[in-house]
């Protein structure tokens, strides 16, 4: 079932949160409405309010997405899903949800164009997979995913303690986890840089 969940369930899930995102900022120089906001609130606190309400947004949807799969597997297998996969599930596909987002994000502020804020993400979602088929697959957050992925999956549920290669499992986490704040990082101190005058 896990299986089905992330080669299926898990690549749908950050269309929603891209379409959002993508608009955020660059629908603001769309609007000619930047300049008016950026010359009346100080940059910095504009971009940090913007990221708090990605994380909370993300947080709620990821929240109401795992209620509603408890309740069908309550309902449709008349199971209860252990408590510590739940919240392993939770952690890794928040951080996956977060990881598009913060993509995204950094697109739309960068760039103010919502249309590359959200095809370069969709592409390098979908079209992911290349990177490994060409041997490139540390350019591919997918792959940090699926390295993981597959260590929770061994170590929770069949009980399979044993590392092949920890190096890469230690670097597999950091890019996994890390990614993602490092572009909200760059995204907060880039963006007062940027030529407000649309």
């Amino acid at each position: 079932m896990e299986q089905i969940f992330y080669n299926q369930l898990l690549p749908v899930l950050p269309l929603i949160s891209i379409m959002i995102t993508a608009d955020l900022v660059s629908g603001e120089f769309s609007n000619r409405t930047a300049m008016v906001l950026y010359s009346n609130i100080n940059r910095k606190t504009f971009i940090r309010a913007k990221i708090e309400f990605l994380v909370i947004s993300l947080v709620i949807y990821v929240s109401l997405l795992w209620i509603s799969l408890i309740i069908a597997i309550s309902l449709l297998f008349h199971a209860v899903t252990s408590f510590n996969y739940l919240i392993a599930g939770y952690i890794l596909v928040f951080t996956h949800l977060l990881f598009y987002v913060s993509f995204s994000f950094l697109l739309s502020s960068l760039t103010q164009n919502t249309f590359v804020a959200f095809l370069v993400p969709f592409f390098y979602l979908y079209f992911g997979g290349f990177f490994i088929a060409l041997d490139m697959e540390l350019l591919s957050y997918n792959y940090y995913g699926n390295t993981v992925f597959s260590f929770f999956t061994d170590v929770l549920i069949h009980n399979n303690y044993t590392i092949n290669d920890f190096p890469l499992l230690v670097f597999s986490f950091i890019m996994y986890f890390g990614l993602p704040i490092i572009l909200f990082i760059v995204t907060y101190f880039e963006f007062k840089k940027i030529d407000i005058r649309v």
